[in-house]
């Protein structure tokens, strides 16, 4: 068996469960699945860092280290929130009663909203160094701050879809800043594509 095929192999058994939760019938969705995009968009945003960091002068890559273990627990969070996402979820489905089902959709949308908060906080992370990141792997930070914008937007029509179900309008969280940063997250990823 080929070192290739045994790769594939090995990324096609790590993800396939997950996969099959996610298309299944179960509490596993669209809030978890941003969740995981931006976990991706972090690891990959950590591997720039790492990989220009070790191209850099002696020194020159403490600030790029600094940023690489920020990311680092935002994506361990962001990890977190893929279970515990479908868990709240599953506890809104399984909710007794209105009063009860108000509450539980009311946790699920504060774990969106960590969700947007984290994936904000890498974004912020990749704006801080970009600059310094080689230019043989710089497509991979765009790519990862396209995984985490993609992970934004997605959170932000989870957000959405919720308050429209809550009637409880105390209980609803507030969308349109986190849709006016995903504007402004547009017009940084524009500027960081000139130097592409």
């Amino acid at each position: 068996m080929s070192a290739v095929h045994t790769q594939h192999e090995v990324f096609h058994q790590a993800l396939q469960p997950y996969l099959q939760r996610l298309r299944g019938p179960g509490a596993y969705g669209g809030g978890s699945a941003a969740a995981a995009v931006g976990a991706v968009g972090a690891a990959l945003a950590m591997k720039a860092v790492d990989y220009s960091a070790g191209k850099n002068e002696k020194g020159a890559g403490a600030p790029l280290h600094q940023h690489r273990r920020i990311v680092q627990r935002l994506q361990a969070r962001l990890l977190a929130s893929v279970d515990s996402d479908a868990a709240l979820f599953r506890a809104y489905l399984k909710a007794p009663g209105p009063r009860e089902k108000e509450r539980a959709l009311k946790r699920s949308s504060c774990e969106i909203r960590l969700v947007l908060q984290l994936c904000n906080a890498v974004i912020e992370s990749i704006r801080a160094v970009y600059r310094k990141i080689s230019p043989q792997i710089y497509s991979d930070v765009l790519i990862a701050f396209v995984l985490c914008e993609s992970a934004c937007a997605a959170s932000c029509i989870n957000l959405r879809t919720n308050n429209a179900l809550q009637k409880k309008k105390s209980f609803r969280i507030p969308v349109l800043p986190w849709e006016k940063k995903l504007r402004q997250n547009k017009r940084l990823f524009a500027k960081m594509r000139k130097g592409f």
